[in-house]
């Protein structure tokens, strides 16, 4: 194949910049200031808690439930966020962060294809088309739009690991690619697992659409045998040096498949047709259909970026089973390499076997472009994504307001429900209603501020109903003769401890 002058254009990356700027900062920010959905997932503020407890010497400290974060999920690389911490206050703080490195990460993979493959072909309507439809295919889709509102931190595994495989496939050195790498092994404990399947998928990419070199499949190979023992030794040293319990993801997700991590392979592996169920009761088919099942062209590598998902898809909590929110940030690298080669290969079988077609397939793409464009809106299990034009912060910062105007001294330990507590303070000490007796200052969403949805509590750790908890913190409160009431209207009610502060 020739090698045509395209030019990457300097404009395109101010569009992307625009563009993103748009998807991943303005439109998650109006959902914050909103109160909507997983912005008030009170998740957001146990990840701004413990990041901020760590800058005040407190290291992945969770205040509300007295342990640290770390015996939950091994995150070192999460480090890297709390200097920000010591100087912003909004938890936002947590999406905003997150979101950039997301961004900065497709642009740079989006910016490869166009340079270094795309420019390849002779065809303009291809390059075109192929061009329009790769950036709305890879920056559009519900799933990633569904990360940038999650209020969650998988999305920085995400961009680290789509950052290694790109540089994997523009044949850099080791030690460049092993920067990102590190860092995406560090999100969680078991990242290694998922990016080790993506490293190998890469393996099956024939030559003829990206070439790699000899010294880089080499550095493939090096890299998955550090990701599983990065993955062996997160599960069987450094998690249990924090007291995590074994067990505890297993008989919250799996307990269905058995009763430990071998149980449930075990049975997984020997129950292929209840595993085909539970498939097709999944999201594999919805998360397939988003990328227009382009990998099938190239079936060994979209096989292969399939086989970490399985702990996902056979899980029983739906969230992980239809990769809701953040939990299709583990699946989309695979995913965007794969549909990519998929994509070639199919478009490389219509160029020399029946070139006559070769314009019609252009055509496809720049319908499936419009099809994307149509459809720009929506957020995996969520309303649309766009722009939400209500302020409902504003009334919660109306209270912060009036806590300190009454308060001689200004109060640094909160209690709130679990929709409010993901807009405290990031300086602040933060409890839920259940330890309201260690606050200053109880914040609490009347009920037609707080909306009980099964989602906001629900398959946490102590919150079984979310209602009910609501109601006995309440009464426990207000019969507790040291808290009085310091400012109520129809959205808050706020009540000081008298016995550790001087209000009003």
């Amino acid at each position: 194949m020739n090698v045509s002058k395209f030019n990457f254009p300097k404009y395109i990356l101010i569009f992307f910049f625009c563009f993103f700027t748009v998807k991943s900062i303005i439109v998650p920010w109006t959902f914050f200031v909103n109160t909507s959905f997983r912005m008030d997932f009170y998740d957001l503020g146990l990840i701004s808690d413990f990041l901020a407890n760590t800058g005040k010497g407190k290291t992945f400290f969770i205040d509300t439930y007295g342990i640290s974060h770390l015996s939950l999920h091994w995150t070192p690389t999460l480090f890297l966020l709390v200097p920000f911490y010591k100087f912003f206050e909004s938890q936002f703080l947590t999406v905003i962060l997150g979101n950039i490195l997301g961004c900065f990460s497709i642009i740079y993979f989006l910016t490869f294809i166009y340079r270094k493959i795309l420019s390849k072909f002779t065809n303009k309507l291809f390059l075109i088309s192929s061009t329009i439809f790769l950036s709305l295919l890879f920056f559009s889709n519900k799933f990633i739009n569904a990360n940038f509102v999650a209020g969650h931190f998988e999305i920085i595994y995400f961009s680290f690991s789509l950052l290694t495989l790109t540089m994997l496939l523009e044949n850099r050195s080791f030690l460049t690619i092993s920067i990102p790498l590190i860092l995406a092994l560090g999100v969680r404990e078991d990242m290694g697992l998922f990016l080790s399947f993506q490293l190998l998928s890469l393996l099956f990419i024939p030559k003829n659409i990206i070439p790699l070199e000899k010294k880089t499949k080499f550095n493939i190979l090096y890299m998955i045998i550090l990701c599983t023992v990065v993955v062996i030794l997160n599960l069987t040293v450094f998690m249990p040096l924090m007291r995590a319990d074994k067990a505890y993801w297993i008989n919250r997700f799996w307990s269905h498949w058995g009763n430990s991590g071998t149980e449930v392979v075990f049975n997984v592996l020997t129950h292929p047709l209840e595993v085909l169920i539970a498939l097709k009761s999944s999201g594999i088919t919805g998360f397939n259909e988003a990328f227009y099942y382009l990998g099938v062209f190239n079936p060994l590598q979209w096989i292969c970026v399939h086989i970490p998902g399985m702990i996902l898809f056979l899980s029983n909590a739906t969230d992980k089973s239809h990769l809701f929110w953040y939990n299709s940030a583990m699946m989309l690298p695979g995913f965007y390499i794969a549909s990519l080669a998929g994509m070639l290969v199919f478009y490389n079988f219509i160029r020399n076997k029946i070139p006559k077609y070769e314009y019609i397939f252009s055509g496809l793409l720049i319908l499936l472009s419009i099809i994307l464009l149509i459809r720009i809106n929506r957020a995996s299990n969520s309303e649309d994504y766009k722009l939400k034009y209500s302020n409902k912060l504003e009334h919660f910062d109306k209270v912060l307001n009036n806590i300190k105007k009454f308060c001689k001294k200004e109060p640094q330990i909160f209690a709130t429900d679990h929709k409010t507590f993901s807009f405290l303070p990031n300086s602040k000490t933060k409890y839920l209603l259940d330890k309201s007796e260690k606050a200053e200052v109880v914040i609490i969403a009347t009920p037609e501020n707080f909306k009980f949805a099964s989602d906001r509590c629900d398959n946490n750790i102590e919150n079984v109903n979310c209602l009910i908890n609501y109601n006995n913190s309440l009464e426990k409160i207000t019969q507790n003769s040291n808290f009085k009431s310091i400012y109520q209207d129809k959205y808050y009610q706020v009540f000081y401890d008298s016995s550790k502060i001087e209000c009003k």
